[in-house]
């Protein structure tokens, strides 16, 4: 269970921010156009939408959508500040991978804390635990993008995050078997 809360807190403390983000990236990136700040935030949205519908189609590989998903949620935010000719519709296409990658990574990481273990209690102590790490993620969250922000502009604060989220994802799948071995027996502490 610590694994499986250790990967999501880093999940949620670099990925999750892209509504603080969008503007930042609009104004930045596309040369002060924050009109498209609503357009990367609904594109980021759609990409969310479609990874949870992934996760309801992927039976039993929910860690594998978790790892994955928090792996393309931080190559997504990365892509961000990739330049191109065509620099509005990469921002949106990356936003929409970002989101698939959030989108998998949350519903995942909900389906696995209901399902996990025998016991109801340690169930709904895990999603306790989850529905505050997620809330709480914010104050780290929001430091780690103010100091980016003081140290740059949007630009490192997207690697910031995509990085983080990339780091989160891989160590997702190296703790795999952990999580395996951990849903067998039940922790008997906090």
């Amino acid at each position: 269970m610590r694994a499986f809360l250790v990967a999501f807190a880093a999940v949620c403390v670099f990925g999750f921010n892209i509504q603080v983000i969008a503007p930042l990236a609009a104004r930045d990136l596309l040369n002060g156009a924050e009109e498209y700040a609503g357009l990367i935030v609904s594109s980021h949205t759609l990409g969310s939408l479609l990874g949870a519908v992934l996760v309801a189609r992927a039976d039993r590989h929910l860690r594998g959508c978790y790892a994955g998903g928090s792996v393309l949620l931080g190559l997504g935010l990365i892509a961000f500040v990739i330049p191109s000719n065509a620099m509005e519709t990469m921002i949106l296409v990356c936003s929409l991978i970002a989101g698939v990658g959030r989108g998998l990574t949350l519903t995942a990481s909900s389906t696995m804390a209901s399902t996990w273990g025998e016991s109801t209690v340690f169930r709904e102590r895990l999603i306790a635990l989850t529905s505050i790490i997620f809330t709480a993620s914010n104050l780290v969250s929001a430091g780690i993008i103010s100091m980016s922000l003081a140290l740059g502009s949007s630009t490192l604060t997207l690697w910031v995050c995509g990085a983080g989220s990339v780091a989160a994802g891989l160590c997702a799948m190296m703790m795999r078997s952990k999580w395996d071995s951990e849903n067998r027996s039940e922790p008997s502490g906090p």
